[in-house]
């Protein structure tokens, strides 16, 4: 396999415990298994500044740190950011650009766009919304009108996601643009772990016949 020179861009601060940034983690670990060569543009934290540096450090990945309030910058001079990502191409000469979110981090990598191949993951709240409950990005109109923008201007758009999928044709993605690609489970990572169901159980009270499901979300 010929190794590849890939730059992730996320605004979303790797060292993060949300479901977009262990995505970006995870397959930047296996494209470094596999031989490419990997650069990531993430920010650090406010409030965990020092921290994240320190984890970013001392990762097998070149990390290229953003200021914290990178995103808000983005969002009010886009102009700027479009800017610097026409730089750091012509700098670095990436062979692609994996995007992790639709706004404002596609809309920025949208200025590459007929240059080199640009593919966007989303995670969900960029695209999607959900007026019930106060979900979604896009309830901004300036926000709407800009995703719109950026997911067609993508070489590629995966779905991790039917209902991902099925938004990205609302938005006027073409189905040929679209890959469909769920998260994965690290199977022999759980099948390693052992636990006493038995222990469990006394410990949070659940009778040996009782049935529970356990679930993982904000919401």
């Amino acid at each position: 396999m010929n190794s590849l020179k890939i730059a992730l861009l996320s605004t979303l601060p790797l060292a993060g415990i949300g479901g977009a940034e262990v995505f970006l983690y995870n397959l930047s670990q296996r494209m470094l298994e596999r031989g490419h060569n990997i650069h990531i543009y993430t920010r650090a934290r406010f409030d965990q500044f020092l921290n994240d540096i320190r984890f970013y450090s001392n990762l097998a990945i070149n990390v290229h740190v953003l200021p914290p309030a990178i995103g808000r910058t983005f969002n009010r001079l886009p102009f700027l950011g479009k800017q610097y990502i026409r730089t750091l191409q012509a700098i670095h000469r990436y062979e692609v650009w994996i995007i992790i979110g639709a706004y404002p981090d596609a809309y920025i990598a949208s200025s590459l766009t007929g240059t080199v191949p640009l593919i966007l993951r989303t995670h969900g709240s960029d695209i999607q919304i959900d007026n019930d409950i106060g979900h979604g990005m896009r309830r901004d109109p300036k926000v709407n009108e800009r995703a719109l923008y950026a997911v067609n201007k993508m070489d590629r758009v995966v779905a991790m996601t039917k209902t991902i999928h099925a938004e990205y044709i609302r938005m006027g993605v073409s189905e040929s643009n679209i890959v469909d690609i769920p998260n994965g489970v690290d199977i022999p990572r759980f099948q390693s772990k052992r636990c006493n169901a038995q222990q469990v159980r006394k410990t949070y009270g659940i009778s040996d016949d009782s049935f529970f499901i356990l679930t993982v979300g904000r919401n």
